[in-house]
């Protein structure tokens, strides 16, 4: 299965910056707010965060640390970054880069924090060494990921329209968000880049707004790019005519759709 480059994953986010703000920003931050409580931040002072995107977590997380810490935080995605720079957020240093090559010295930070980024990137080995790298002695990382596919309806739903319309999974040739979401799998990758100690967690969070016109607008401009071989527009149209009456069914029975995540926690 290929991997997304870091250059197509930056084309990808600079293409769906608005869409992400808009729609997809607010389950992020649900997925967010789970992570900090695992991070002691109370005695945190230099803090990185991976794959920031607009800056949202950045201000849910301003407010848990002590008044003198600061954050570090990159994105691939320059547009991104302009949208996070509005925030005019304190304490807080933004910069353009991939997850895999960060421009910072070795043991510079104390905490790592890292949203839904890893199973994206093009080798999520790297990118644990590369945060093992820049954490000091006695840092904490903590890393989201995509959890079991049967606990994610929001994307569950995308995936079944696809094969039942396009007659295949919806990762034919291309490496699957989900390829992370062994608990004990992702733990040990995790301790060969050199953590001393993992912890893990499942958490979930309901895809907003609640109703069919707004899922289908969440799946109509969700970045397919990065998931699924290109389709022509007919197929699409069915594709996402199937999806209605799916999110339909779901309505109907006064249900949620959710997304779960994966989080394991890493002490160096």
């Amino acid at each position: 299965m290929t991997a997304p480059s870091n250059e197509q994953l930056r084309s990808v986010w600079n293409s769906t910056v608005d869409w992400y703000i808009s729609t997809a920003e607010t389950l992020t931050s649900s997925i967010y707010h789970s992570l900090l409580p695992v991070l002691n931040l109370k005695n945190a002072h230099k803090i990185a965060e991976a794959a920031c995107g607009s800056g949202k977590g950045i201000s849910i997380l301003l407010s848990y640390l002590p008044p003198e810490a600061e954050v570090w935080a990159n994105d691939l995605s320059d547009l991104m970054i302009e949208k996070a720079l509005e925030r005019h957020l304190p304490r807080t240093h933004f910069i353009q880069a991939s997850n895999d090559a960060l421009p910072y010295e070795d043991n510079f930070f104390d905490r790592y924090i890292a949203n839904l980024s890893l199973m994206l990137v093009p080798d999520a080995n790297t990118m644990l060494r590369e945060a093992y790298r820049i954490l000091a002695l006695g840092g904490i990382a903590v890393f989201s990921v995509w959890g079991r596919r049967e606990n994610c309806t929001s994307v569950g739903l995308l995936d079944k329209a696809n094969s039942e319309i396009a007659g295949e999974d919806m990762y034919p040739a291309k490496r699957s968000p989900f390829y992370l979401n062994d608990q004990d799998a992702l733990k040990q990758m995790v301790r060969d880049a050199g953590f001393s100690k993992t912890y893990s967690y499942y958490t979930a969070a309901p895809q907003g707004p609640v109703g069919v016109e707004e899922s289908l607008n969440f799946f109509s401009h969700f970045p397919k790019e990065l998931i699924m071989k290109s389709q022509n527009e007919e197929t699409d149209s069915r594709i996402l005519a199937r999806l209605r009456e799916l999110v339909s069914e779901i309505s109907e029975r006064e249900e949620l759709l959710m997304f779960e995540a994966l989080v394991i926690v890493a002490h160096k």
